[in-house]
């Protein structure tokens, strides 16, 4: 087993009653790796967990965590395990529950390292378990199994039945770990979570592990999928906006496509937009506009967002009284010239460092030449004590240099000082609390110079652009456009045909209306209805195609018996080679001859 390897599986089965629950798994997992383990009900992902803890044994193959078997004593506190279902003790209160298992274990976690991680209020850790909710003993069991300060953590189904709140602050943890080099195996039936917090991710199905992958390849997998149409139909998909927009034009739920006629979610994540497919009815393709408008709008957005920034500068300066601003920056500035005398004299104890040096060698160089003097015929050997001047020199430099380090040593006290002042030390040494955060950022925004009312005109300006494409995409749109035309003229006849009067005083621009909310009953039903089945028949026209009409409960919404054979024989007369499916709890009576029929009794999912 590698060292970097702190898992190591080879080949394992596991026969429960004569079924393989585990077929030949093999894989490895590194120290400090993040491992999803997903895949459908039944995969086999608990009893893989089950047999990496010891707490079921394999029929084949083997199992090394850390070099030792599964269940090995000298485990008890390198690794531990959040179940599925949470086995929080209820009659204890939250924090007799913490103390008593912090006893458990020789380095457990601090109380304020739990306080950090479990963020629950004195209240809370003051109450039964019993009284917390399903996220929040969710959270309390996720943390009494991190206090013993476990390497290695398996967390099965971690996040079931936690609030979306409660989830987040699950996963922020989570990565904290994983920074800090644990290493973690879960289980997860969410994809978005394991998207984004797994580093590998393994694919078990029917008990065998189909794949060993990465998010990032899985995506790009998923990227790649495609599937293949007629050669004839290559030049309809250069319209984007009739494709994307295709769904909503002849699918009509009866929660949703009744009710949401031109804007929203038709089914799943496909949307449908009435502008959108009247430019591409239209041939009037707008995408540059529309590019040039979303880009205006998200620099408009960046410089509303410096504009409030310059809002909260002048607030903080205000509640402050500007002592904010005038304290540290009289601050800083002290703090700038220190650094700036501390370089000075550095600097000066380099060149006297370099003197002392070149005299040093000068003295090497005298008494390596052996030379000689005549004093008094008397010769004698030449030494640097007998050139004049030169002890008291060094004497001088070497004084000078002492002085030089005390004022720099005082120098570098006082930056360290105003250091700690402007930046506490507790904070540094830290995870950056919200408050350190704040007053960093109050600090650095006083420094800000923001000019609010050239600010204000250069977004009015955006505005006006932007206004100008927008008007321009809605002239394309509405105005000059054929397809708008004859879609007004469609729904006016159908509505005539579903005995409503749409009326002369309704105008063209009544066929963008986001709802109808002036509306009710067996009426808006029927306008709806003349809605799709333009949308419908004009698109049809520019395609060149017959497409399904797919229609979720026709008798909803106060809809009668004549008011569906009204519908029907609009179906009949204007789309009688159209695939037509309708889901109802009711039966019609169709009068044709080629209608089947589809009953469902009882439950079709037990």
């Amino acid at each position: 087993m590698s060292l970097n390897n702190i898992i190591e599986v080879k080949n394992i089965t596991k026969t429960i009653k004569g079924k393989n629950i585990l077929d030949d798994i093999s894989f490895k997992v590194n120290s400090g790796e993040c491992i999803a383990l997903i895949g459908p009900n039944g995969a086999g992902k608990t009893t893989l967990m089950n047999c990496l803890l010891g707490n079921k044994f394999i029929n084949t193959g083997s199992i090394k965590i850390n070099s030792l078997n599964p269940g090995n004593q000298k485990l008890k506190e390198f690794l531990n395990i959040l179940p599925q279902e949470n086995v929080v003790p209820e009659k204890l209160k939250v924090k007799e529950l913490l103390g008593f298992i912090q006893k458990l274990y020789k380095n457990p976690l601090t109380n304020e390292e739990i306080d950090e991680l479990l963020r629950f209020n004195d209240s809370q850790k003051d109450n039964f378990a019993s009284k917390l909710s399903g996220g929040q003993k969710r959270l309390l069991s996720f943390i009494i199994t991190l206090i013993g300060r476990p390497k290695l953590i398996f967390l099965d189904e971690p996040t079931a039945g936690m609030d979306t709140s409660t989830r987040i602050r699950f996963w922020e943890i989570v990565n904290n770990l994983k920074n800090k080099g644990l290493t973690i195996i879960y289980s997860s039936h969410y994809i978005e979570e394991v998207e984004h917090t797994a580093d590998r991710i393994l694919v078990l199905n029917k008990g065998k592990l189909v794949r060993d992958t990465t998010p990032h390849a899985m995506r790009a997998e998923e990227i790649e999928k495609y599937f293949t149409l007629p050669i004839k139909y290559l030049d309809l998909l250069k319209d984007s906006d009739i494709i994307n927009n295709l769904l909503g034009t002849f699918y009509i739920d009866q929660e949703k496509g009744w009710t949401l006629l031109n804007r929203g979610t038709v089914i799943g994540s496909i949307h449908f937009n009435i502008e959108e497919l009247i430019r591409g009815l239209g041939n009037k393709n707008s995408d540059k506009l529309l590019q040039k408008s979303d880009s205006i709008n998200r620099e408009i957005n960046q410089y509303k967002q410096i504009l409030n920034i310059s809002k909260y500068q002048k607030s903080i300066q205000d509640e402050a009284n500007d002592n904010i601003t005038d304290f540290d920056s009289t601050l800083l500035n002290k703090l700038e010239m220190l650094r700036i005398e501390y370089r000075r004299l550095k600097r000066e104890k380099e060149q006297i460092d370099k003197l002392l040096s070149d005299n040093k060698n000068f003295k090497t160089y005298i008494e390596s030449m052996k030379l000689m003097i005549r004093i008094n015929d008397k010769v004698i050997p030449l030494t640097s004590d007998k050139i004049e001047g030169y002890n008291d020199t060094i004497d001088s430099l070497k004084s000078k240099l002492r002085f030089i380090s005390q004022d720099i040593n005082q120098v570098f006290s006082k930056i360290r000082k105003l250091e700690k002042e402007l930046i506490p030390l507790e904070e540094q040494d830290s995870l950056f609390t919200t408050q350190s955060w704040t007053r960093k950022f109050n600090v650095t925004l006083s420094k800000l110079h923001i000019n609010q009312a050239l600010l204000e005109e250069h977004i009015q300006n955006l505005n006006s652009q932007k206004k100008n494409i927008d008007n321009e995409i809605k002239i394309r749109t509405k105005e000059n456009n054929s397809a708008a035309i004859a879609l007004y003229k469609s729904i006016k006849t159908y509505a005539e045909l579903l005995e409503v009067n749409f009326g002369e005083e309704i105008k063209l621009e009544y066929i963008f209306t986001s709802n109808l909310k002036e509306l009710s009953g067996a009426l808006l039903q029927k306008l709806v209805f003349s809605f799709k089945l333009s949308y419908l028949k004009e698109t049809e026209k520019v395609l060149g195609i017959k497409l399904p009409i797919i229609i979720d409960s026709p008798s909803a919404k106060e809809l009668d018996s004549y008011n569906v054979k009204l519908m029907f024989d609009i179906l009949k007369n204007d789309f009688p080679d159209n695939q037509i499916f309708i889901a109802s709890i009711y039966k019609y009576d169709f009068n044709e001859s080629n209608a089947k029929f589809i009953e469902l009794k009882g439950s079709v999912l037990e």
